[in-house]
This record gives structure tokens, C-alpha cells and sequence, in this order.
């Protein structure tokens, strides 16, 4: 599982209101779910297991408990959908420089949000080293 592509999908949809955001996630602290402080990269596997699970289950069409090359492409096809939906501000139905740029600022506080463990609204040494081994 690449944890760093299923990062960005989240990071791209964390603000939006689908229901598989809802479903899976209950908040930008989702990962710390011992609530210690401290986000370990065992919670941050846990977590991104969970988001490819729901995934699956959600784009499965043939139940096999696998996404196909159609049913991944479904999915990318409604996640640029989202995408569009959520940031295409001008509604021409593509995203321009300014649109790309709000995309990677909501990105950018996504990530700082789902690994502020004690919302301090800064990355700690320990939460920047749990983001840089879960993306890199």
C-alpha cells in the first residue's frame, strides 16, 4: 500500500463533506487514536489500512476485495469529481493556477493537521518525524 498516494487523496478530500470522509474519519486528529499526544506510525498505518479498506469496500463492484484496473479508474474518475466540485471556484470544469494553489494550501494544512497530534497548531520534532516516515 503506498501510504504517501492514499495521503494526498485524503489530503485532497479531507475538507469536503463526502460520505466516505465521514464515514472513515472523525476529525483532523483522527490518526492519535490513543489520544497520548503522540502520533506513532503504527496509528498512522492503522489509519491509511482503514482509508484503503473503506475504499475498497466502496469501489469493489465485483467483490473480490480488490480494486481492478475499472474500478480504480472509477474511483480516480470520482475523486477528480470531487476535486472539481470543491475547488473549480470559476465552474468552467477545469481547475486554473489559482484553483491548483488552493488545492495545495488545503493540502499543506490537511497534513499539518492530521499529524499536530497535541494541536498546537506546529509540527514537534516526534510529529515531523512521524509525518516524514509515513510520506516518505
Amino acid at each position: 500500500m503506498n501510504f504517501k498516494h492514499l495521503f494526498i487523496t485524503y489530503c485532497i478530500t479531507l475538507f469536503s463533506a463526502t460520505s466516505l470522509n465521514a464515514a472513515v474519519f472523525t476529525g483532523p486528529h483522527f490518526v492519535d487514536t490513543d489520544s497520548n499526544g503522540i502520533i506513532s506510525s503504527e496509528e498512522v498505518q492503522a489509519a491509511f489500512a482503514d482509508y484503503y479498506t473503506s475504499l475498497v469496500t466502496l469501489y469493489d463492484a465485483d467483490g473480490d476485495g480488490q480494486l481492478s484496473i475499472n474500478e480504480k479508474a472509477t474511483m480516480r474518475s470520482d475523486r477528480q469529481a470531487e476535486t472539481l466540485a470543491i475547488y473549480d471556484a470559476d465552474g468552467n470544469g477545469e481547475l486554473s493556477l489559482s484553483e491548483r494553489q488552493a488545492i495545495r494550501e488545503a493540502r499543506q494544512q490537511a497534513i499539518k493537521s492530521a499529524f499536530d497530534a497535541d494541536s498546537s497548531g506546529q509540527l514537534s520534532d516526534n510529529e515531523k518525524s512521524v509525518k516524514n516516515e509515513a510520506l516518505n
